[in-house]
């Protein structure tokens, strides 16, 4: 459904102003009630990859012409692109099944990239390809980030703190790295358009 609606916001937004206006929505007003995150470059590097990249490429390739269903399918190559960055960023191990899944999944892209066209332009399947990679790096900085908080935690625990505090503490952690990056998203699309 998602990327019906990103269908329609492109019938009356370029794909660039959708992007800043999406991420402004997401970010306000909930930073005004939620403790940041602590700013670094893993932050930065979650907003950009996740929130500018993705959909700045997503919004632009069907706004080429590439359409909602394949842009959602395709854009799932992030799955096996942050399982090899894992592996090579983080030193993650991967299984047996996982290499033949990246395989298959590989084998199928192939299908998709020799018959190009119609509902999927060149240049739309590329913009994909990108917003794939910035959604895989993003995984990754959200896993870091996630590390961080949790060693951050476990270093500042109490005796007196209770497990249901420490889970509701994170589930607001993640709504709080989700309006913050989106903040930082939104100044990012604020530089690009005073430069534009």
């Amino acid at each position: 459904m998602n990327f019906t609606f990103i269908a329609w916001g492109l019938e009356s937004f370029p794909p660039l102003m959708l992007t800043a206006l999406r991420f402004f929505f997401t970010a306000v007003p909930l930073v005004f009630f939620l403790k940041p995150p602590t700013f670094n470059r893993t932050l930065l590097i979650y907003a950009i990859g996740t929130f500018v990249m993705q959909y700045a490429f997503v919004f632009t390739a069907m706004h080429l012409g590439a359409s909602p269903g394949l842009t959602a399918l395709l854009l799932q190559m992030q799955i096996f692109i942050t399982v090899l960055l894992a592996y090579f960023i983080l030193g993650e191990a991967v299984s047996r099944m996982q290499v033949i899944g990246m395989m298959v999944g590989v084998l199928g892209l192939g299908v998709i990239a020799l018959n190009l066209g119609g509902d999927m332009p060149v240049a739309g399947f590329v913009c994909i390809l990108i917003a794939a990679v910035g959604w895989s790096f993003g995984n990754i900085a959200s896993k870091q980030a996630s590390a961080q908080a949790t060693l951050k935690a476990a270093q500042q625990k109490t005796a007196t703190a209770p497990t249901t505090v420490k889970n509701k503490t994170s589930a607001l952690s993640a709504l709080a790295l989700v309006a913050w990056g989106a903040l930082i998203a939104c100044v990012f699309f604020d530089v690009i358009f005073a430069y534009i």
